[in-house]
């Protein structure tokens, strides 16, 4: 049988010549023009990129004959656009179907539209063709007009495709497109279509297979009686019961009984027992339909993104819903109700307004970390890939250091807007994304496994399975999309990072062998000076402290490290040593330091939120409502209080009340997110899947949608501060590095070679604190999110390879 109906196959060089389909092939080249007879098509570029060419250059001209005709710009605009070539093409696909060679043939000229006869079967069958590829269209009369779209190469090699194949990939083209199947395309194409292949296959008359199909057709199942019926579902019916002929025709029946209706030929017809498959061109219609939403219905999904926006904002939800009431209660009780509804719809208002001025923000912003990142790419693709003009990405490049650039001011310019490009998308996109795919995936995964053993059993389990198979593999690929700049972000800080450290080892052996013969008691009195330092702890308002133990905890031990060893043996070596007689430390003192500034801190970021709260857009559009609503009533003037921020009992304790409830619920939160995921990392260390370099195959760790939103809000959370060290370890590196380069004092027991010391051991400390910062963030949250989503994701993508689809 031939899949399309008998019709011989033709192709446009075919029909023409291969000269011009070579012209065709050519890029930004549309069909002008056809003359059939001679061979002859008129090809040229595209309008749009005519007028690409032609802007700058029309621009003046355009101007000139606008001021001369006022009618210019008002004909432009409903100008009819030209129609395309579609239909001449049809004529000559026809002619050659039709005569084959037309100049061998003695035809002079291509049929004319009314010397072709649509009810024809090759020629309906031609007309459908085009009309699926969107180059004719039906009119009023069942005749074919051209279209507006232009005709090019990927448009010909559709209609090529859709001529050459079979009548049910037609068909899905209409039904993909959401159009209507033309009438008499079930009995001109799609029945002969079915019926060659029954005749062929089962060897039986063509009067036993038409009956034998009329009653698949007629069957409650298949139920295919006009064109409308022509679904996939009935479609894939019709095939499993094809299937199921040519499997129960090698049993038939030797002896039957007339009476029966049934013969070798035509046998009574089973109810099928196999398995429902999908052919290649199922396929292509459910991925179609997938990729185009038309499975998926938008209310719904628009419900499923609300819902993950709410399990994500529940606390500033609750936080807001409890302000709007509160406030709404007490206005309406002072002003006798109507204060209430003028709040209410100024809070309304202030909120839209509110929301669309932070969505530009965040637009403005995105597209500015983007042009970050993607600036960086380009220098790097300018640098090391074979082709200079494409970008790198910044992953494949294995020496980071090769983005600094030594002869400029910032060498680590490139470095910087990388990481700080990669950690705004991440925290604003990508780890949303990121975790509202993983949770996608997780049900996905779920109904896979439901769907998996019995989608065979019916047409609709079937397409369901392929269907949740298409998104699957969206789903994939989006999350590694989604990934890309968090990966970027972790991988950079990490690759910058371990160039710092091989940096630091290089830097720190000159300026360590001062200290190597140094008493303890100097060495007690140098480091305890430089650890109380400012910039080391960042409590300026402390009194001195003994600091020694507090350096061991963060200098760690660590095989084949240098630096830390001997700063470790020496600052041992200085306690051991301690004079017993030395002056303790006033711990007290500096505890009660401590929280008289967090209460003063506390009490000028409330101050400041309160008159800030109380000049709010929201807060000015209530009170100029309030103020012209008492001109209009008593006449009254406004005043100038409206834009002071008077403080009145009332609203000071509504406000210290909400304030202190939105710290307190915040902390909460955030020490429920710390503990829920250190308890999942705990979990996942106990199974052996914990370590952020493991390469060991993940193991089924179940997580619930609270788990993966605490390690979002965490992995967000240190985000920032994970660039900050980073950041911050560069500039220390740099202050150390130009404080190597700088010579000592001569003289070692003068002020200025203690000095001299002092800021080297200051430095040190503060770039092992540092470091040591930077690894808590990486093997807790921001690394444990980033090995966790990995890990989830190679988990799904196993599962994904074990489920058997037909392709």
């Amino acid at each position: 049988m031939r899949p399309n109906n008998g019709i011989r196959p033709v192709r446009f060089s075919q029909v023409f010549n291969q000269k011009a389909w070579d012209q065709l092939c050519q890029k930004n080249v549309t069909l002008k023009h056809i003359d059939f007879p001679s061979r002859q098509v008129d090809i040229a570029l595209s309008e749009c990129v005519i007028r690409k060419k032609a802007r700058h250059t029309s621009r003046l001209t355009d101007r000139k004959v606008a001021r001369g005709n006022t009618f210019v710009w008002f004909s432009r605009l409903f100008r009819r656009r030209r129609q395309n070539v579609g239909r001449k093409l049809f004529n000559a696909y026809a002619t050659f179907l039709t005569h084959g060679d037309p100049v061998s043939d003695g035809i002079e000229g291509v049929h004319a539209s009314g010397e072709i006869d649509l009810n024809q079967p090759e020629h309906f069958r031609l007309g459908c063709a085009f009309v699926a590829a969107g180059a004719c269209r039906w009119n009023g009369n069942g005749e074919l007009d051209s279209t507006e779209q232009v005709i090019d190469r990927g448009m010909v090699d559709r209609i090529d495709a859709l001529i050459n194949g079979s009548c049910t990939r037609l068909a899905y083209e209409f039904i993909a497109q959401n159009k209507s199947l033309p009438k008499g395309f079930l009995q001109q194409i799609f029945v002969p279509h079915f019926l060659d292949g029954i005749v062929n296959q089962a060897s039986m008359p063509e009067t036993e297979g038409r009956s034998v199909l009329e009653d698949i057709l007629a069957s409650p199942a298949v139920n295919i009686t006009g064109e409308a019926d022509i679904t996939l579902e009935h479609v894939m019916e019709l095939k499993n019961r094809l299937l199921q002929m040519g499997l129960w025709q090698r049993e038939a029946p030797e002896h039957v009984t007339p009476s029966a209706g049934a013969s070798v030929a035509r046998p009574r017809l089973p109810v099928p027992q196999s398995r429902y498959q999908c052919d290649s061109e199922d396929l292509w219609l459910i991925r179609y339909q997938v990729e185009h939403h038309r499975f998926l219905k938008f209310a719904s999904d628009f419900a499923h993104r609300i819902r993950q926006w709410a399990q994500r904002n529940k606390r500033i939800i609750g936080l807001e819903v409890v302000e709007v009431v509160t406030v709404g209660i007490i206005t309406g009780i002072t002003t006798g109700g109507i204060g209430a509804a003028v709040y209410l719809g100024s809070r309304v208002i202030f909120k839209m307004i509110q929301v669309g001025i932070q969505a530009a923000i965040a637009a403005v912003r995105s597209a500015f970390s983007r042009r970050k990142v993607d600036r960086v790419e380009a220098e790097l693709g300018h640098r090391f890939a074979q082709d200079g003009s494409q970008s790198l990405d910044s992953r494949e490049v294995k020496d980071i250091a090769s983005l600094d650039n030594p002869g400029e001011d910032d060498p680590h310019r490139n470095i910087r807007q990388l990481l700080d490009g990669t950690e705004y998308l991440s925290r604003e996109h990508s780890l949303t994304n990121m975790t509202n795919l993983l949770l996608d995936m997780k049900n996905l995964s779920d109904d896979l496994n439901r769907l998996q053993f019995r989608a065979g059993d019916s047409v609709a389990d079937s397409i369901r399975l392929q269907k949740l198979y298409t998104l699957a593999l969206q789903h994939s690929a989006r999350f590694d999309e989604s990934a890309k700049d968090y990966d970027k972000m972790v991988v950079a800080g990490v690759q910058k990072v371990s160039a710092l450290n091989s940096q630091f080892e290089r830097v720190f052996k000159p300026l360590w062998e001062p200290f190597r013969e140094l008493p303890d008691d100097r060495i007690d009195a140098i480091f305890n000076e430089a650890a109380n330092h400012s910039s080391v702890k960042g409590r300026w308002y402390l009194t001195r402290e003994d600091c020694l133990h507090w350096i061991q905890t963060i200098v760690p031990e660590e095989p084949g490290n240098l630096s830390s060893r001997l700063i470790r043996e020496r600052i041992g070596q200085a306690i051991i040593g301690r004079d017993t007689a030395r002056d303790s430390v006033n711990v007290s003192s500096n505890k009660a330091r401590c929280k008289v500034v967090k209460v003063a801190l506390f009490g000028g970021k409330l101050a400041f939120s309160y008159a800030w709260g109380r000049i709010k857009p929201y807060r000015m559009i209530n009170q100029i409502l309030e103020v012209l609503g008492n001109h209009l009533e008593r006449g009254t003037r406004p005043g100038i209080d409206l834009f002071k921020p008077i403080v009145t009992p009332i609203w000071a304790g509504v406000f210290v009340f909400l304030y202190v409830a939105d710290k307190v619920t915040c902390y909460i939160n955030n020490k429920r997110n710390r503990r829920r995921s250190r308890d999942i990392q705990r979990r996942v260390n106990a199974s052996g899947d914990g370590a952020v370099h493991n390469t060991k195959a993940p193991t089924n760790i179940s997580l619930s949608v609270d788990d993966w939103q605490a390690m979002r809000r965490q992995a967000k959370h240190l985000s920032i501060d994970y660039i900050k060290t980073v950041k911050r370890l560069i500039r220390v590196l740099d202050t150390l590095s130009e404080h190597a380069n700088v010579k000592p004092p001569t003289d070692p027991y003068s002020l200025e070679y203690q000095d001299y010391l002092v800021k080297t051991a200051t430095c040190m400390l503060r770039y092992k604190m540092l470091m040591r910062e930077l690894e808590s963030q990486l093997y807790g949250s921001v690394g444990f999110m980033h090995h966790m989503g990995v890990q989830h994701k190679l988990r799904f993508d196993q599962r994904l390879r074990c489920i058997q689809i037909a392709e």
